[in-house]
């Protein structure tokens, strides 16, 4: 039976992921703590934008920032309940952005309890398709065959924007990033449950119309799976990148200064104030203000103005 493009794709970034993952993640000379860490953070904040897009939550776009503070708490605890245990670079992530944000307030407390109940319901029904008996362990077929099972709404309409609106695909990505080994996106050997790979936004919403036919759907599923394993591998290489340019910009620091820990921090969350950094390092707001200041002169950051972020200047893949 001949190969098909799509299959020698995905064979190929698999490929890709594997020797990045043997050669340099598993190691923890080449891929140190807090390279784990800022890998970590930056695929939390890939799943908290496919998050908002999934849920069209349009305000937020920070994963630290004062917005829309009752989902992006609920999207925490989601993670949280997602995580095959709470252990592990994610989980310590998740718990390094609730340090960083400001607390909800008791509305907004009460508003992401909600929303977190009726989440949980979400996620055991993609955990259920994931056990069902007879799924494929292609990860293609796979997922195009769990969309099949998940793809009809709750509501009694036939309309399909609605049934799009209301199916788990949040709760599929979510799983994607917490715990990718339910989605068989890699072939053996795995990577150690100590060190997963995440795979953050694996499928996309309008896959999920109940007007799309066979085909349709499995087409839809092969771009967002292909795109999942290229942005994983992409964020792997970036973050290295990141790490040379800060060796390269900070000859004249000083040997104890926090400006590397400080630098990924802001890589991995793309921008943070002052006040965030000092919880993060955690250190007084002067001397988080200091750090990024250095940063700035070193030309990494630049800052958008009194009482905004320092935002990174690197681009992300």
């Amino acid at each position: 039976m001949p190969v098909s493009l799509a299959d020698s794709e995905v064979s190929f970034q698999q490929g890709q992921l594997h020797a990045l993952y043997n050669a340099i993640v598993s190691s923890p000379v080449m891929f140190p703590k807090e390279l784990q860490q800022c890998f970590a953070l930056r695929c939390l904040d890939r799943a908290w934008l496919q998050y908002r897009e999934d849920r069209s939550i349009s305000l937020g776009e920070q994963l630290c920032g004062a917005e829309v503070a009752s989902e992006r708490n609920a999207f925490l605890s989601l993670a949280v309940a997602a995580l095959p245990s709470p252990s592990g670079p994610i989980y310590d992530a998740i718990t390094l952005v609730r340090r960083i944000s400001i607390r909800p307030l008791a509305a907004e407390a009460k508003q992401s309890d909600a929303i977190v109940r009726d989440g949980l319901d979400d996620l055991q029904r993609v955990r259920d398709t994931v056990a069902r008996p007879g799924i494929p362990t292609d990860p293609h077929f796979r997922l195009s065959t769990m969309i099949g099972f998940l793809r009809y709404s709750r509501t009694e309409t036939d309309d399909a924007i609605t049934a799009t609106a209301a199916t788990p695909c949040w709760a599929m990505n979510l799983l994607a990033c917490a715990d990718s080994s339910s989605f068989s996106l890699l072939k053996p050997p795995l990577p150690s449950p100590e060190a997963p790979l995440p795979f953050p936004g694996l499928v996309d919403r309008r896959a999920f119309r109940a007007d799309r036919s066979l085909d349709e759907r499995f087409s839809a599923t092969k771009k967002t799976l292909l795109k999942s394993l290229e942005g994983t591998v992409k964020e792997i290489q970036a973050i290295l990148t990141a790490r040379q340019m800060f060796q390269a910009k900070s000859s004249g620091l000083q040997a104890n200064s926090r400006a590397y820990q400080a630098w990924l921090l802001v890589y991995a969350l793309r921008a943070l104030t002052p006040a965030q950094l000092a919880r993060a390092l955690p250190a007084t707001k002067a001397g988080a203000g200091k750090v990024l200041r250095q940063l700035e002169t070193l030309g990494l950051v630049r800052n958008e103005g009194y009482n905004l972020p320092y935002r990174s200047k690197v681009r992300h893949p």
